[in-house]
């Protein structure tokens, strides 16, 4: 059983509902954001995820970013040594869809040194008529070596299984990378 800690970035274009997904999944469910109010820079929120088959949890620090490009440079910062990214777009926003690579760039200037990139692609609002097709999400999500996933912020429906496939990734990568250092000792 381990006890990890993660900084997830959690960026796509503005009103694709990055902030209600963060607010839904660190509520439980609970409260999701009647009133929208753009997000200015970035706003922290932590999440819990324990998985069930191995006892193991992650502690996740969810960093909401701005979709906002006025904002973009002063949130740069913050995206400093992530360990994870999470990127949003509105399945029912063609150009949402199509500024993943753009966002998926961007925070790979972040990660130092070439690190593995844990991450997925989710597309928000699937209460609402989708225009992206999944098998196009999915072959996207691939192509960045990543996985998809649909969910409704506003239904509180598939918000947990992202964050628990994060999860259960960067244990994974944990335990690999311990490995590699008992290898070297040994």
């Amino acid at each position: 059983m381990v006890f990890l800690r993660a900084k997830v970035l959690v960026i796509g274009d503005c009103c694709v509902g990055k902030s209600a997904i963060c607010q839904v999944l660190s509520s439980d469910g609970g409260s999701y954001p009647k009133n929208y109010s753009s997000t200015i820079m970035t706003e922290l929120l932590i999440k819990q995820i324990q998985l069930t088959d191995t006892d193991d949890t992650v502690e996740l620090f969810l960093h909401d970013n701005s979709g906002k490009a006025i904002h973009f440079e002063n949130c740069r910062e913050t995206w400093l040594n992530a360990d994870m990214i999470v990127l949003v777009y509105d399945v029912s926003n063609k150009d949402s869809f199509g500024h993943i690579k753009f966002w998926y760039e961007k925070a790979k200037e972040s990660f130092l040194y070439d690190k593995e990139i844990i991450g997925c692609v989710i597309g928000n609002k699937s209460d609402l008529n989708s225009i992206v097709s999944q098998a196009n999400a999915k072959q996207l999500a691939e192509s960045i070596q990543m996985k998809a996933f649909e969910c409704s912020a506003k239904d509180n429906n598939n918000i947990l299984d992202p964050f628990k496939y994060l999860a259960s990734e960067y244990v994974r990568k944990y335990n690999n990378d311990i490995q590699r250092v008992q290898d070297i000792i040994n």
